[in-house]
């Protein structure tokens, strides 16, 4: 599917996949609902930068995000920036955070590779379709976006 660019505000948690990313969101949210730029349109957004199997403990890289209108500045612990957009393979999820990893796997070591498709090198994204309460308590429901060519 093609998915155009967007505008994100972003807070990136350095740490271990965790509980603790939920802060990079309360942060993130509050500063968006202040500057009034939620509404029905708003898309939430992850990415997820490391591999937990090859990257040191603790050091895992992962933004929170909403997705702003042009023009929007960043402030204290949120950054903002573009999204590139382009062509995307979609794998959707619904199931609880304990199953994401088998879910990762299957995409990227059976799915991806018998599609044939080639990789852009740009980060993929996961687009959160789940209430912001199931999201804390693991229950998702989003869609995995792997930019192709």
């Amino acid at each position: 599917q093609s998915f155009p660019s967007c505008r994100i505000a972003y807070v990136r948690h350095i740490g271990d996949y965790d509980f603790r990313i939920g802060f990079a969101w309360t942060t993130l949210m509050a500063w968006a609902r202040k500057r009034n730029l939620l509404g029905p349109d708003s898309v939430r957004i992850s990415l997820s930068w490391d591999e937990p199997g090859l990257t040191p403990d603790g050091r895992l890289r992962y933004d929170a995000c909403v997705t702003v209108p042009e023009g929007t500045e960043g402030e204290g612990q949120v950054s903002v920036k573009t999204l590139e957009g382009g062509s995307f393979a979609v794998f959707p999820y619904v199931g609880k955070v304990d199953g994401l990893a088998d879910f990762y796997d299957e995409v990227y070591g059976v799915r991806l590779p018998k599609s044939g498709l080639r990789l852009r090198d740009i980060p993929g994204y996961r687009v959160h379709r789940e209430s912001a309460t199931d999201q804390i308590i693991g229950n998702y429901r989003h869609e995995l976006r792997i930019p192709i060519e």
